[in-house]
């Protein structure tokens, strides 16, 4: 008899406390990585932003290229012939118009991919064929610049673009 009262007294298993301490540090590290996968979620989507931008500054690059490449006629010596050169270089003087058509195309062409997306092409002063795209996109969780008196944040993305542009006769 005193034998079984032995048994009853050492049986083994986890006591409440024990169970809810284990419960306890479970959830800390459930919250734990709870926090890293939406971490990790809001890289994925800045990444993705940024990519965005790039192809459009990439896209806007190629644009002035294009522009570049059309034929642009001028009188030589009596003689009117083909010349191809940079939209600001010397024998082809800045035409607004034709940087901001690019610029509007570009708009029209990416305005939906990103939130209130605009592209803004600048011409870099003192250089020959080179000019910045910057590109503007509506981000309340990344963005650091605010553009208009509380129109919310906006995230920036600068492509500076030099082109070689010496202007070349086409006979």
């Amino acid at each position: 008899m005193i034998h079984s009262r032995k048994i009853r007294h050492f049986q083994k298993g986890f006591t409440l406390l024990e169970v809810l301490i284990a419960i306890l540090v479970l959830s800390f590290g459930l919250l734990g990585l709870a926090a890293m996968q939406l971490n990790a979620l809001q890289s994925a989507h800045f990444s993705y932003q940024g990519t965005i931008a790039n192809l459009a500054a990439k896209d806007v690059k190629e644009r002035i290229w294009a522009k570049l490449l059309e034929l642009q006629e001028k009188e030589e010596d009596g003689e009117v012939v083909s010349y191809v050169a940079c939209p600001s270089s010397a024998e082809n003087p800045p035409s607004p118009s034709r940087l901001s058509r690019v610029m509007d195309d570009a708009n029209v062409e990416w305005r939906d991919k990103l939130p209130e997306m605009e592209v803004v092409l600048t011409e870099k002063v003192g250089t020959s064929c080179g000019y910045t795209v910057e590109i503007y996109w509506l981000d309340e969780r990344f963005g650091t610049i605010e553009r208009d008196e509380g129109d919310g944040l906006y995230s920036r993305y600068v492509y500076h673009v030099h082109l070689p542009g010496q202007a070349f006769v086409v006979k």
